[in-house]
Protein backbone atom coordinates (compact mmCIF):
# COMPACT_ATOMS: atom_id res chain seq x y z
CA UNK A 1 0.00 0.00 0.00
CA UNK A 2 2.97 2.48 0.78
CA UNK A 3 4.40 1.96 -3.21
CA UNK A 4 0.74 3.18 -3.98
CA UNK A 5 0.26 5.58 -2.15
CA UNK A 6 3.91 7.10 -2.98
CA UNK A 7 3.27 6.91 -6.65
CA UNK A 8 -0.39 8.12 -6.50
CA UNK A 9 -1.64 5.07 -8.05
CA UNK A 10 -5.56 4.87 -6.47
CA UNK A 11 -5.98 2.39 -3.74
CA UNK A 12 -8.83 0.53 -1.88
CA UNK A 13 -8.42 0.94 1.80
CA UNK A 14 -10.95 1.58 4.77
CA UNK A 15 -11.18 3.81 7.38
CA UNK A 16 -10.33 1.06 9.98
CA UNK A 17 -7.39 -0.32 8.09
CA UNK A 18 -5.87 3.62 8.22
CA UNK A 19 -6.38 3.76 11.10
CA UNK A 20 -4.81 0.42 11.94
CA UNK A 21 -1.88 1.36 9.86
CA UNK A 22 -1.79 5.23 11.88
CA UNK A 23 -1.40 2.87 14.94
CA UNK A 24 1.10 0.32 13.73
CA UNK A 25 3.29 3.62 12.73
CA UNK A 26 2.66 5.25 15.90
CA UNK A 27 1.47 8.26 13.21
CA UNK A 28 0.74 12.19 15.34
CA UNK A 29 -2.44 13.48 14.12
CA UNK A 30 -0.98 15.36 11.52
CA UNK A 31 0.75 12.37 9.92
CA UNK A 32 -2.54 10.61 10.00
CA UNK A 33 -4.73 13.35 8.60
CA UNK A 34 -2.24 13.53 5.46
CA UNK A 35 -2.56 9.65 5.32
CA UNK A 36 -6.16 9.74 4.95
CA UNK A 37 -5.72 12.51 2.25
CA UNK A 38 -3.29 10.38 0.19
CA UNK A 39 -5.86 7.33 0.39
CA UNK A 40 -8.80 9.31 -0.83
CA UNK A 41 -10.61 8.67 2.72
CA UNK A 42 -11.95 11.30 4.90
CA UNK A 43 -12.53 9.72 8.74
CA UNK A 44 -15.87 9.83 10.46
CA UNK A 45 -16.31 11.27 13.28
CA UNK A 46 -16.09 8.49 15.29
CA UNK A 47 -13.11 6.76 13.71
CA UNK A 48 -10.56 8.22 16.27
CA UNK A 49 -7.38 6.80 17.35
CA UNK A 50 -7.06 5.04 20.66
CA UNK A 51 -4.57 6.50 23.04
CA UNK A 52 -1.07 5.09 22.73
CA UNK A 53 -0.44 2.25 24.54
CA UNK A 54 2.12 3.03 26.97
CA UNK A 55 4.56 0.41 27.86
CA UNK A 56 4.87 -1.55 31.54
CA UNK A 57 8.45 -0.04 31.44
CA UNK A 58 7.12 3.64 31.56
CA UNK A 59 5.25 2.88 34.79
CA UNK A 60 8.09 1.55 36.41
CA UNK A 61 10.15 4.75 35.47
CA UNK A 62 6.65 6.27 37.24
CA UNK A 63 6.81 4.59 40.81
CA UNK A 64 10.89 4.98 40.44
CA UNK A 65 10.48 8.81 40.41
CA UNK A 66 8.76 8.64 44.02
CA UNK A 67 8.53 10.66 46.25
CA UNK A 68 8.08 12.78 43.41
CA UNK A 69 4.39 13.08 42.17
CA UNK A 70 4.53 11.85 38.14
CA UNK A 71 2.35 11.34 35.38
CA UNK A 72 1.83 10.57 31.87
CA UNK A 73 -0.24 13.59 30.16
CA UNK A 74 -0.65 14.41 26.35
CA UNK A 75 -1.26 17.59 24.26
CA UNK A 76 -4.70 17.50 25.03
CA UNK A 77 -4.37 17.15 29.23
CA UNK A 78 -5.43 13.83 29.35
CA UNK A 79 -3.62 11.57 32.27
CA UNK A 80 -2.88 8.38 31.05
CA UNK A 81 -1.06 6.95 34.05
CA UNK A 82 0.71 8.14 37.07
CA UNK A 83 2.53 7.03 40.48
CA UNK A 84 1.71 7.06 44.23
CA UNK A 85 2.84 10.57 45.23
CA UNK A 86 0.46 12.47 42.29
CA UNK A 87 -2.22 9.69 43.06
CA UNK A 88 -2.11 10.91 46.92
CA UNK A 89 -1.55 14.72 45.58
CA UNK A 90 -4.51 14.88 43.02
CA UNK A 91 -7.17 11.94 44.81
CA UNK A 92 -6.65 9.98 41.46
CA UNK A 93 -8.18 7.07 43.80
CA UNK A 94 -11.74 7.83 42.19
CA UNK A 95 -10.52 7.57 38.81
CA UNK A 96 -11.11 4.37 36.34
CA UNK A 97 -9.70 4.64 33.13
CA UNK A 98 -12.01 5.27 30.47
CA UNK A 99 -10.73 4.08 26.58
CA UNK A 100 -7.05 4.59 28.17
CA UNK A 101 -7.74 7.97 30.31
CA UNK A 102 -7.76 8.80 33.17
CA UNK A 103 -9.05 11.96 33.57
CA UNK A 104 -8.26 15.45 31.82
CA UNK A 105 -6.32 17.40 34.53
CA UNK A 106 -7.54 21.11 32.23
CA UNK A 107 -10.92 20.06 33.06
CA UNK A 108 -10.52 19.26 36.33
CA UNK A 109 -8.69 22.61 37.25
CA UNK A 110 -11.43 24.60 35.39
CA UNK A 111 -14.40 23.34 36.70
CA UNK A 112 -13.69 21.68 40.47
CA UNK A 113 -15.10 24.37 43.09
CA UNK A 114 -12.74 26.31 44.86
CA UNK A 115 -12.48 23.97 47.92
CA UNK A 116 -11.70 20.92 45.69
CA UNK A 117 -9.23 21.88 43.29
CA UNK A 118 -5.72 21.56 44.53
CA UNK A 119 -4.53 23.95 42.68
CA UNK A 120 -3.73 27.30 44.33
CA UNK A 121 -2.34 29.69 41.83
CA UNK A 122 -4.96 28.96 38.73
CA UNK A 123 -4.58 32.84 37.28
CA UNK A 124 -0.88 31.74 36.61
CA UNK A 125 -1.41 27.97 35.72
CA UNK A 126 -4.67 27.75 33.41
CA UNK A 127 -3.45 30.46 31.03
CA UNK A 128 -0.33 28.96 30.52
CA UNK A 129 -2.32 25.51 30.16
CA UNK A 130 -4.43 26.70 27.62
CA UNK A 131 -1.74 28.37 25.69
CA UNK A 132 -0.38 24.75 25.86
CA UNK A 133 -3.74 23.25 24.24
CA UNK A 134 -4.11 25.96 21.52
CA UNK A 135 -0.33 25.05 20.48
CA UNK A 136 -0.98 21.32 20.02
CA UNK A 137 -4.48 22.24 18.16
CA UNK A 138 -2.96 23.90 15.77
CA UNK A 139 -1.70 20.14 14.27
CA UNK A 140 -5.56 18.76 14.61
CA UNK A 141 -7.98 21.56 13.39
CA UNK A 142 -10.90 19.74 12.18
CA UNK A 143 -10.23 16.56 13.90
CA UNK A 144 -13.48 15.51 15.56
CA UNK A 145 -12.14 14.34 18.66
CA UNK A 146 -10.52 18.12 18.93
CA UNK A 147 -13.16 19.96 18.18
CA UNK A 148 -15.39 18.05 20.86
CA UNK A 149 -12.87 18.52 23.49
CA UNK A 150 -12.55 22.58 22.76
CA UNK A 151 -16.43 22.47 22.93
CA UNK A 152 -16.92 20.62 25.83
CA UNK A 153 -14.07 22.81 27.39
CA UNK A 154 -16.17 25.90 25.94
CA UNK A 155 -19.28 24.97 27.17
CA UNK A 156 -18.32 23.95 30.59
CA UNK A 157 -16.08 26.89 31.53
CA UNK A 158 -16.31 31.15 30.65
CA UNK A 159 -12.69 31.55 31.91
CA UNK A 160 -11.73 29.01 29.53
CA UNK A 161 -13.69 30.60 26.78
CA UNK A 162 -11.70 33.94 27.80
CA UNK A 163 -8.59 32.60 27.58
CA UNK A 164 -8.81 30.80 24.11
CA UNK A 165 -10.38 33.75 23.11
CA UNK A 166 -6.41 35.35 23.38
CA UNK A 167 -5.54 32.77 20.98
CA UNK A 168 -2.14 32.52 22.82
CA UNK A 169 0.49 29.54 22.58
CA UNK A 170 3.12 28.08 23.91
CA UNK A 171 5.16 24.62 24.29
CA UNK A 172 4.77 22.80 27.11
CA UNK A 173 7.75 24.07 29.64
CA UNK A 174 8.69 24.20 33.41
CA UNK A 175 6.08 26.07 35.15
CA UNK A 176 5.69 26.81 38.87
CA UNK A 177 2.52 25.22 40.67
CA UNK A 178 1.10 26.00 44.07
CA UNK A 179 -0.98 22.89 45.45
CA UNK A 180 -3.00 22.75 48.34
CA UNK A 181 -3.22 19.38 49.90
CA UNK A 182 -6.15 18.66 52.83
CA UNK A 183 -3.63 17.02 55.14
CA UNK A 184 -0.44 18.33 53.91
CA UNK A 185 -1.33 21.91 53.21
CA UNK A 186 0.47 24.37 50.71
CA UNK A 187 3.29 22.81 48.89
CA UNK A 188 5.50 25.03 45.71
CA UNK A 189 6.53 22.41 43.04
CA UNK A 190 7.84 23.03 39.62
CA UNK A 191 6.05 21.18 37.00
CA UNK A 192 8.66 19.89 34.48
CA UNK A 193 8.33 18.39 30.99
CA UNK A 194 10.04 15.45 29.57
CA UNK A 195 9.59 14.35 26.29
CA UNK A 196 8.43 10.37 25.06
CA UNK A 197 10.66 9.75 21.87
CA UNK A 198 7.96 6.79 20.45
CA UNK A 199 5.29 8.42 21.45
CA UNK A 200 3.79 10.91 19.77
CA UNK A 201 2.22 14.43 21.76
CA UNK A 202 2.61 12.86 25.06
CA UNK A 203 5.30 13.36 27.80
CA UNK A 204 6.11 12.92 31.54
CA UNK A 205 5.33 15.66 33.93
CA UNK A 206 7.31 15.28 37.45
CA UNK A 207 6.68 17.87 39.94
CA UNK A 208 10.19 19.32 41.80
CA UNK A 209 9.87 20.69 44.93
CA UNK A 210 10.98 24.20 44.99
CA UNK A 211 12.42 24.20 48.57
CA UNK A 212 13.61 22.09 51.37
CA UNK A 213 10.52 22.37 52.94
CA UNK A 214 7.91 21.93 50.05
CA UNK A 215 10.89 18.74 49.34
CA UNK A 216 9.86 17.65 53.33
CA UNK A 217 5.89 17.94 52.02
CA UNK A 218 6.63 15.72 49.08
CA UNK A 219 8.44 12.90 50.58
CA UNK A 220 5.41 12.94 52.60
CA UNK A 221 2.99 12.47 50.07
CA UNK A 222 4.32 8.76 49.19
CA UNK A 223 2.86 7.82 52.43
CA UNK A 224 -0.88 8.99 52.42
CA UNK A 225 -3.50 6.94 51.62
CA UNK A 226 -4.55 8.28 48.13
CA UNK A 227 -7.21 11.64 47.62
CA UNK A 228 -9.08 13.34 50.03
CA UNK A 229 -10.79 15.39 47.77
CA UNK A 230 -14.67 15.34 47.30
CA UNK A 231 -15.30 16.83 43.42
CA UNK A 232 -15.61 13.92 41.00
CA UNK A 233 -13.47 15.23 38.24
CA UNK A 234 -15.30 14.08 35.39
CA UNK A 235 -16.72 15.65 32.05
Amino acid sequence: MNSSLEQGRPINASEQVLLAVSRALRLDGTERQHLFRLAGVSPSPLAQPAPPELSPSIQVILDSLAPLPAAVSNTRFDVLSFNRPYRSLFGTERMRPSHGVFFNSLWCMLTAPACCNPCENPEETLPRMVAVLRSAYGKHVGEPAWEEHVQRLSAGSELFRELWARQEVSPPRTLRRTFRHPELGVMRLNATYLTMPGVPECYIVVYVPESPEDRELVERLNSLAPGGWTHTCTP
